[in-house]
């Protein structure tokens, strides 16, 4: 599964230690993955490597905007 964080609180989340930076990313992940309604921008993958793949293709300046598409997260 890949979910993603919006802007605002990937900058909260930055300005925490480790620890609690991984505990809300976590529960983030468990709200994402149990999300039925579409609140959250998250997808699901048979593989791993496809979940590396469209990571990797969001990250991307050049093709992020395009993978977001793909995935349904914006218009």
């Amino acid at each position: 599964m890949l979910f993603g964080v919006c802007t605002r609180c990937d900058q909260a989340n930055a300005r925490l230690p480790a620890g609690p930076r991984q505990k809300r990313l976590n529960a983030a992940g468990a709200l994402a993955a149990s999300d039925t309604t579409g609140r959250y921008w998250s997808a699901r993958f048979p593989a791993v490597g496809a979940a590396h793949l469209a990571a990797h293709l969001l990250g991307n300046p050049t093709t992020g905007r395009d993978a977001a598409k793909a995935l349904g997260w914006i218009e």
